[in-house]
C-alpha cells in the first residue's frame, strides 16, 4: 500500500481546513492509500482536535499550547516516510505546505495536487 502524506494551508482557515485535510483522507483511503493527515497525528499523539476550539479562535495564529518546532520535526519525519505527497488548493500561500513540497521534490516523492473526479469536487477550499 503506498503511503501518503497530506499537505495544505492551515492558519488563516476556520478550524485550520480540517474538512479539507479530513475529506481528502477519506477519498484517498478509499483509493487504495494509507493516508498520513497531520490533523490526525495532533489527535491520536495528543489528544488535540481543532473541532474543540471555539468557533471565535482566530485562525492566524498557532494556539499558544502548541509547540511549533515539535510540530515540524513530527510532521517532516512523517513525510519522509511516504511514497507521495497530496497537495491541498491553496498551498501556494502556506509556509508549511509549501515546506513539505520542497522536502517532497527533494527526496523525489510523487505529488498529486487532484483527486478523481468527482472526489476532487469534495475539496473545501
Amino acid at each position: 500500500m503506498k503511503k501518503i502524506y497530506i499537505a495544505g494551508p492551515m492558519r488563516n482557515h476556520p478550524y485550520y481546513n480540517y474538512a479539507s485535510f479530513k475529506t481528502v483522507e477519506q477519498e484517498l483511503v478509499k483509493l487504495g492509500y494509507d493516508a498520513v493527515n497531520p490533523h490526525t497525528l495532533d489527535f491520536n499523539e495528543t489528544g488535540f482536535n481543532v473541532l474543540d476550539l471555539p468557533p471565535d479562535t482566530d485562525w492566524t495564529k498557532i494556539p499558544s499550547f502548541i509547540d511549533l518546532k515539535n510540530l515540524v520535526m513530527r510532521d517532516i519525519s512523517s513525510l519522509t516516510s511516504c511514497d507521495a505527497i497530496f497537495i491541498l488548493p491553496g498551498w501556494e500561500n502556506s509556509i508549511g505546505a509549501s515546506a513539505e513540497l520542497a522536502v517532497a521534490h527533494w527526496l523525489n516523492l510523487r505529488v498529486l495536487k487532484e483527486l478523481p473526479k468527482p472526489a476532487k469536487d469534495y475539496i473545501l477550499e
